[in-house]
C-alpha cells in the first residue's frame, strides 16, 4: 500500500509594524493601521491505492485494555458563606475598597479600587492555598470575599453612577427629588437643567443607587444628570484659540469619556494637540481630529502626508481619512479604538481605561508604544492637561 503526505502551507501577507508614524502635513499627528493576516498549514493524507482489508485484522480486539483517563484536579473546598465560586453578573459593585493584584498569590499589587468601582469580571481563578480570585477583564485578580461587594445590584448597573461623579450635577430632564431611597417620599419635581450638589452615593434596599443630593435624593441613571458644562465655561477668562475648543468640545468629550470608561482629560488633550485645536485641514475638511485613516460609514477625504518607513525613512503620499458627520461622531470613534483595541488585542490599550489606570496621568503614559509612536507623547498632553485645568473640568 503507497501512502502519499501532500503538505498545503497558505501564507498570507504579514504586516511588518502594526504601528507606523503618519503626519498629516498640517497637522503633524500619529495615525495608525492595524491589520495582520493569517498563516495556514494543513496535512492531507491519501490512500488512493489501499486495498481492502479484513475486519478481525483492521480492528483492535474489544478485549484491548483502553487507556486510563487522567484524574481531574480536584475543586479546592471554599467556604461558600465567606467566599463566591462564580461571579454574580458580568459586572458587579464594590461595597467597599479592595486591592487589584496581577496574580492568584496576591504578591503582585496592581492599584487600590475604590468603594462603589465597577469591575468588569470573567471568572474565577485559585490560589495555591485554595482560595477563589475573581479574573477580570484585563487579566487582573480581586478578592471573591462577600463582604467586598455588594450583595444586590440593579439590572444593567453599568447605566449608573455608582461612584460619585461630580460635585455638581445638572438634571437633563424633568424628575423628582424623594426623602428617601426607596423613592416613597417625594419631596418635590426638579426641572430640567437644574443643577443640583451632589454629597455621594447612597443605595435602596433592592440594590439601586441614588444621587445623593442637597435635599435628598434623585436617580443616579446616567440619562437624567451630566456635569453641568457651565463649570466648564466658567474656568476660563481669556478667550484664546485653545480655551475656546475646549468650551466647543467640553460636553462632547465628557459625554463619551464618561459612557466609555476614559478619561475627559486625556482625550481633550489629544484632541487639541493632533487637530492644531481645530485648525488643521483634516479636522476643518472631516471632523477628524484624531488622523484616523480609511473610511467612515463610506465617507473619506484625501490628504498629502508625510510618513516613515520603519527605519526612519521620510516619504509623502497621499492618504485617505475618515470623515465624520461632527465633531462628536470623531471623539466616538477614538473612543471605540481604545475600548475596543486595534483587532487582535481587544485589551491593547487596556491601560489608558479608567478600570485600570489608577489616574489620568497612567493613562496618558498608556498611550505611549501602543496608540503614538512619540516617545514623549505622553509628556505634551499632561502639559495641555496642567496648563488648562483639564483634569479638574472632565475626569
Amino acid at each position: 500500500m503507497k501512502k502519499f503526505i501532500n503538505l498545503v502551507l497558505t501564507v498570507g501577507g504579514v504586516t511588518a509594524a502594526l504601528f507606523g508614524g503618519t503626519f498629516v502635513m498640517d497637522q503633524l499627528t500619529a495615525v495608525h493601521a492595524d491589520t495582520a493576516d493569517a498563516t495556514t498549514v494543513s496535512a492531507t493524507t491519501d490512500d488512493t491505492t489501499a486495498p481492502a482489508t479484513d475486519d478481525s485484522a483492521a480492528q483492535a480486539s474489544d478485549d484491548t485494555a483502553q487507556p486510563a483517563e487522567p484524574a481531574k484536579p480536584a475543586t479546592p473546598k471554599v467556604d461558600t458563606k465567606k467566599y463566591y465560586i462564580k461571579p454574580k453578573a458580568a459586572t458587579m459593585v464594590l461595597a467597599k475598597g479592595a486591592t487589584e493584584y496581577h496574580d492568584t498569590a496576591f504578591a503582585d499589587k496592581v492599584k487600590k479600587l475604590a468603594k462603589g468601582t465597577q469591575i468588569s469580571i470573567t471568572g474565577v481563578e485559585y490560589s495555591k492555598s485554595g482560595t477563589p480570585r475573581f479574573k477580570l477583564s484585563n487579566g487582573d485578580y480581586v478578592t471573591t470575599a462577600k463582604a467586598s461587594w455588594r450583595a444586590k445590584l440593579v439590572k444593567n448597573v453599568t447605566n449608573y453612577y455608582t461612584v460619585k461623579p461630580a460635585t455638581k450635577v445638572k438634571v437633563k430632564k424633568n424628575t423628582k427629588l424623594y426623602k428617601d431611597t426607596a423613592f416613597k417620599n417625594k419631596k418635590k419635581s426638579v426641572k430640567k437643567n437644574t443643577t443640583l450638589k451632589v454629597k455621594g452615593i447612597a443605595w435602596s434596599k433592592g440594590g439601586t443607587p441614588r444621587l445623593k443630593v442637597t435635599g435628598g435624593y434623585i436617580s443616579a441613571k446616567k440619562s437624567i444628570s451630566k456635569k453641568p458644562a457651565k463649570a466648564v465655561k466658567a474656568n476660563y477668562k481669556a478667550s484664546t484659540l485653545q480655551t475656546r475648543f475646549i468650551k466647543k468640545y467640553a460636553n462632547d468629550v465628557y459625554s463619551v469619556t464618561k459612557k466609555y470608561g476614559l478619561y475627559g482629560s486625556v482625550q481633550m488633550a489629544q484632541a487639541g494637540l493632533e487637530s492644531a485645536w481645530g485648525t488643521s485641514g483634516l479636522t476643518k475638511k472631516g471632523h477628524n481630529f484624531f488622523g484616523v485613516k480609511g473610511t467612515y460609514k463610506g465617507k473619506s477625504v484625501t490628504m498629502r502626508t508625510a510618513e516613515y518607513t520603519a527605519s526612519g525613512r521620510l516619504y509623502y503620499t497621499n492618504a485617505k481619512f475618515r470623515k465624520y458627520p461632527n465633531a462628536k461622531a470623531s471623539f466616538t470613534d477614538n473612543a471605540k479604538k481604545l475600548k475596543d483595541g486595534p483587532g487582535f488585542s481587544k485589551t491593547y490599550y487596556a491601560g489608558t481605561w479608567r478600570s485600570n489606570a489608577k489616574t489620568y496621568k497612567k493613562a496618558a503614559h498608556a498611550l505611549v508604544g501602543r496608540y503614538a509612536t512619540d516617545p514623549h507623547y505622553d509628556d505634551k498632553l499632561l502639559s495641555l492637561i496642567s496648563k488648562y485645568n483639564l483634569h479638574s473640568l472632565l475626569d
